[in-house]
Formats: C-alpha cells, structure tokens, sequence
C-alpha cells in the first residue's frame, strides 16, 4: 500500500474477487491513493456466471465461438497457431490503461477497468455475429478459402505454396487474363463471384495449373504486377530471414541473463524519431532494490529484512 500511494497503474491477473479478500480490492487502494487506475485482466471479466472459472488461451479459443471457424468442413474445429486469446486481452488492457491516464488528466479521477480474455476474443469475430444472427446459419469452416469469394486459397507452386485472393471482380479478370485464359471472364461457371463460388474446386484446379509450373517468386511477381493481391506462405525461419522484416528490424535480440542472445518480436508500435536501445523484460524481482530505495527511500537495512522475512 505504501507504493500504491505514489503509482500510477497497478495491474493484477488474478481470480477476480481474491485481491479484495488480501485486502487489495480497488476501494482499498482508492482509499490510499484516489487516482490509481487499477487494471484486472481476467479470463472471463469480473462478472457473470463464468467469472471464477479458470481460464487458458486454447479454453477460451474454445468457448468463443473462434476455433468453430477454424479448420476445414468435415474436420475437428482447430485452435489458432499462437495464443491469441492471451495476446489481444493484453493489448486491449494497454490501450483502457491509456485512456484511463488521459481520463485522470482531465478529472484527477483514477478508474477501475476490467478486460477479460473471453470478451477480447469476441469482439473479433466481426462479421460472423451478424451473419449467424440475421440468417440463423452457422458459419461453415472453410479453411483457407474465403467464405463470400473465389478464387481466395493457398495454391502449390513448385517450392512451396502462395496464397491468392482473386476476390473482386476485377482482381478475377486480371486472374484470367494474367493466365492466358480470358475466355473464362465470360465463361458461365465463374461470370460472376456467386457462380465463380459455387464452382469454386472447378476454379481452384484451373489456377492450381497456372501456378504449379512456376516458382513462388516468379508467381507472386507475376501476380503482383497484374495488382493480384497475393503472397508466398512461409515458414517461421522464412519470415524471419525476409529482408522487409530484417530492414524494419521486426524480430530483435537482447541479452537474456542465463541465456545470451535472446530473439524476440519488436514492439510493433513504433515512435518515429523517439528510437530507443532494446531493453529487455526484468527476472522476477530484479529491481526491488531500486524501486524500494529510490521511490521508496527504503534503507539497505529495510529491503534486507524483507528479503530475509521472505516478502520479497
């Protein structure tokens, strides 16, 4: 409580409810410093009937409705390769801490925000919602295809696989005439995006010829003169190695104590002309000290007692 006094954010990710019977509930430390912002991330919010349920990434990629979209029809619903659940209820947390600080700058008024992993998880669902709402059907699970649009799945080349998204009407016919086959623009099977859906394997196997004589770079070249959206599927070590992510320096190394050189994802939020040296995530209790002493103005002798009585 002595530091809550002089923060600005406290943050917990703990069951909700437990922190108020330590006695570390947001009244508590309203009552001590007005103006914190006190931040609780939980799996299913404050709330509700699921609010003391545990929560892990892949259950809450589950129970949203996310992993029955993912895969293809016929199969087992699929989680998603990262833990996105866990990612975006973080994220969402940072951008309510933000606009909590500017509120207090406005007011002097601090605020309790809450986000749960379950909510983050919903909100992107986007057009699924409505779609299942005003027509009562279920999304089918359509892998890498498009559930309105055709051509738009992963194609084989002959070192790999790119993805293409024919999925306007005139990114077809830039399709159709980059593949010497004009006269499908105008053939009855694919004149428009509704037939060209409905005939979608007939469509894919007529592409998947074009494709898989060439190259991935000489496909996506082609393609993307032609203003085709479209992109090779890479590997993790791929993506890695590519020369954008290199020059934006989008993956960076620190000096992880115990490890050495450590890889990790650059903060994609970038202040232009504020750059800064990498600095690493601090080992659990690596600034006690420094924190106790300098905003503390904890005393050697203090912090070694709590050390010694196990607080810290």
């Amino acid at each position: 409580m002595e530091m809550v006094a002089k923060a600005d954010v406290f943050v917990e990710n703990q069951r909700p409810g437990l922190l108020k019977e330590l006695g570390l509930g947001y009244e508590d430390m309203q009552a001590v410093n007005p103006g914190i912002i006190y931040a609780s991330i939980s799996g299913f919010g404050q709330d509700g009937p699921y609010a003391s349920k545990p929560a892990f990434d892949m259950t809450i990629a589950a129970i949203s409705g996310l992993m029955s979209l993912n895969g293809l029809e016929g199969t087992v619903p699929t989680k998603t390769g990262a833990a996105f659940s866990d990612f975006l209820s973080g994220i969402y947390m940072a951008l309510g801490i933000t606009a909590a600080v500017r509120k207090r700058e406005l007011t002097g008024e601090g605020a309790h925000i809450e986000v749960g992993m379950l909510d983050s998880t919903i909100s992107v669902l986007d057009a699924f919602i409505p779609q299942y709402k005003l027509t009562g059907k279920e999304p089918a699970r359509c892998g890498n295809r498009r559930a309105g649009f055709a051509p738009a799945n992963v194609f084989e080349v002959q070192n790999g696989y790119i993805y293409i998204a024919g999925s306007f009407q005139t990114q077809w016919e830039a399709l159709a005439k980059l593949m010497g086959r004009e006269d499908l623009i105008t053939d009855p099977r694919f004149v428009t995006n509704v037939e060209r859906k409905r005939n979608e394997v007939e469509l894919e196997a007529i592409v998947t010829e074009w494709t898989s004589i060439r190259s991935s770079a000489e496909a996506v070249a082609l393609l993307e003169r032609a203003a085709i959206p479209c992109a090779p599927v890479k590997s993790l070590g791929e993506m890695i190695d590519d020369e954008h992510v290199q020059a934006r320096k989008s993956i960076i190394t620190c000096d992880y104590p115990g490890i050495g050189e450590y890889p990790m994802a650059a903060n994609p939020i970038r202040f232009v002309g504020m750059e800064r040296d990498v600095v690493r995530a601090p080992l659990l209790g690596e600034h006690n000290e420094e924190v106790l002493s300098d905003l503390m103005s904890y005393t050697p002798e203090q912090v070694k007692a709590l050390m010694d009585e196990g607080v810290l």
